[in-house]
Order: C-alpha cells, then sequence, then structure tokens
C-alpha cells in the first residue's frame, strides 16, 4: 500500500468527517470480498445457535475467476462470524459463484454445490469481477446443503435464516490480533429502587480490521471503516473517522493520528450490552521504500449505553495493534 497528501470530505447525518489516507500507485482491482449477512439458526460443534446475526466473507482474486457455460466461478478463503459464538475459518474448500442464466450468485463447496444461494435480477450481468451491492431483502435458498461445514470451531450447519444482504467489495483488508483489558462500570438496582455502581473487568480478545479500496479507507458491508471482533460474539464497528498522516519522503516511516466514533455490542457474563463507541489513537507506518509494509496501532478505545435500561455502563481499555495486509 502506498498513501499521499489527498484530503477527502465526506457528510454523514451526525459527523462532518476527513481522511488524507489516500492509496496512490498500488492497484488493489485483483482483490474483492463478497459478503452474505443475515440472521439464522443451525449449530456449531453440535451447539445450537438460535436467530443470531451472522457474516459470511469470502476472499478472492478476481484474475483467478473462471467461466463454464456462462457460469462464473471463483474459488476463495471463507470465514463465518455467528454472533454469541465467534469467527470461524471454513477449512472446506469453498466458492462463489454467479449464474446469469437463472440470475443468482452463492456461497458454494467444492465443485459448485450450493449452501446458501440468493436470486436477484442484478445476478443477470454480474460476473464476480466487480463491486456490487448491497443488495438487501433476498430469500435465501438451498440451505438444506449446508450441513456439517468444515471450521476451525468444529462442523457448521445453518438450517434457516431470514433475508439476506449480499455486497461485494473490491479491496484489501488490513488486520492484527488484538487483546484489550476493559475495565467497565455498570449502574446497577437495589431492591428498595437505590442505584448504585458495580465495578467489572474483562479482555476483548480477537482481531481489528481496518479497510481500504482503490480510492483510499471506505467501509465494509456493515459500514465500519475499522472493527474489531471478539472471539466471544464481541464487536465494536467505528464508522466515522478522521485520520492525518505525515509524508516524509526518505523516512523509513509515517506517523499516524487517527480518531472515530460508532457502536459496540460487548459481551459482559453472557450478556450483550449495546452502545455507542469512541477509537482514539496513533500509530505509526512502516515502509519500504513508498510501500507500507505494517501499521502499528496504540491507543483507547471506550463508550457506554444502555441508559434507563437497567444495563446503563461506561467502559474503556487500551488498544496495541500491528496489522498487515492480508493476502488471498
Amino acid at each position: 500500500m502506498k498513501i499521499r497528501k489527498l484530503v477527502g470530505l465526506f457528510s454523514l447525518s451526525l459527523v462532518m468527517f476527513l481522511t488524507s489516507l489516500m492509496l496512490t500507485g498500488t492497484t488493489f482491482a485483483a482483490s474483492i470480498t463478497y459478503t452474505f449477512r443475515g440472521t439464522g439458526s443451525g449449530t456449531v460443534n453440535g451447539t445450537p445457535f438460535a436467530e443470531a446475526d451472522y457474516t459470511i466473507a469470502l476472499i478472492g482474486d478476481t484474475t483467478a475467476i473462471t467461466s463454464s457455460e456462462n457460469v462464473y466461478h471463483l474459488v476463495t478463503t471463507a470465514t463465518m462470524v455467528i454472533a454469541g459464538v465467534g469467527t470461524a475459518t471454513i477449512t472446506d474448500p469453498v466458492e462463489i459463484y454467479d449464474n446469469p442464466n437463472v440470475p443468482c450468485a452463492a456461497f458454494a463447496g467444492e465443485g459448485g454445490y450450493s449452501l446458501l444461494r440468493v436470486n436477484n435480477t442484478a445476478f443477470a450481468t454480474y460476473a464476480l469481477a466487480t463491486a456490487l451491492g448491497p443488495i438487501e431483502g433476498l430469500t435465501p435458498h438451498a440451505l438444506n446443503q449446508f450441513t456439517d461445514l468444515a471450521s476451525t470451531l468444529g462442523p457448521i450447519t445453518l438450517s434457516s435464516s431470514g433475508s439476506v444482504t449480499f455486497q461485494a467489495v473490491l479491496g484489501r483488508i488490513w488486520a492484527g490480533n488484538v487483546s484489550i483489558p476493559l475495565k467497565m462500570t455498570i449502574e446497577s438496582r437495589e431492591d428498595n429502587g437505590d442505584s448504585k455502581f458495580r465495578n467489572s473487568s474483562s479482555s476483548f480478545t480477537g482481531t481489528i480490521e481496518m479497510y481500504f479500496g482503490e480510492d483510499g479507507p471506505q467501509p465494509n458491508s456493515e459500514g465500519c471503516y475499522i472493527k474489531f471482533l471478539g472471539g466471544d460474539g464481541s464487536s465494536i464497528c467505528i464508522k466515522e473517522i478522521i485520520a492525518i498522516t505525515t509524508d516524509i519522503k526518505k523516512s523509513k516511516t509515517d506517523q499516524l493520528l487517527l480518531v472515530g466514533t460508532g457502536t459496540m455490542t460487548i459481551m459482559m457474563e453472557g450478556t450483550p450490552l449495546t452502545g455507542i463507541a469512541y477509537f482514539d489513537s496513533k500509530g505509526t507506518l512502516k515502509k519500504i521504500g513508498e510501500d507500507i509494509s505494517a501499521t502499528t496501532l496504540s491507543g483507547k478505545i471506550g463508550g457506554g449505553g444502555g441508559e434507563g435500561t437497567g444495563q446503563a455502563f461506561v467502559l474503556s481499555g487500551n488498544v496495541k495493534a500491528t496489522l498487515t495486509e492480508q493476502t488471498d
């Protein structure tokens, strides 16, 4: 990845934000991420989950797309994030295909048998190589074949699902591991009606992801420019950002300042707590020539919510992470 001092201005409903993290000189057109998002029920390693939000993400290389009888195929890697369960890397061979004749697109197993198929007229002119969507309200088909799909969390079966959203995004994901000690204060009600504070602590362990397209930072299919994914189903989505960097030609590093706001769902003692989130960080962009080889981030994350619900809370934690570009 390369950066230059360009500034883009965006208007959102809650905040005006700008960014000088723009890309130049490097094309990302070969990398594409497809997502299927919905709410469904099934099992993971024999343990049932019910009406849980899920996201299936498939990453592939557009130069590897093949076609046969006007059907387009692309072998991919895949992950499945299930709220309250965790993030699973799919270990069975998988692909995505688009059949303009139906028209439909599908998350499929080796050989092209459908695991989750969606139909829409947009797929009549789609060949997998370009961005598309998001297309919402799609009816899932072929779930009877989504059985015992091998993954790092154990076999996954998706037995039922509500409507599905499909999106294809050109670009790259930069990601790294995080373990964030969290300090939390929760408001609790006594039997006599008194309100008191209860302090608690936990650790958010998982990954941090940042998303970049051909023109710079871009949101993923959920609108997140930065996303923290916890192994217990917790998530933090930073949807508005301000980011500035230095641009020192002969230096092996540049400096980054980044702040943002968004939403969070934190699992605390088995209960999901939702609210607003902020991220305030600084970082170092390590360079090889003009190319960025890694990004280190350190800063604070926090937020809170639930006022008036009996689960009002505030939390804060320190973030340290090294992000590298993910390869297909």
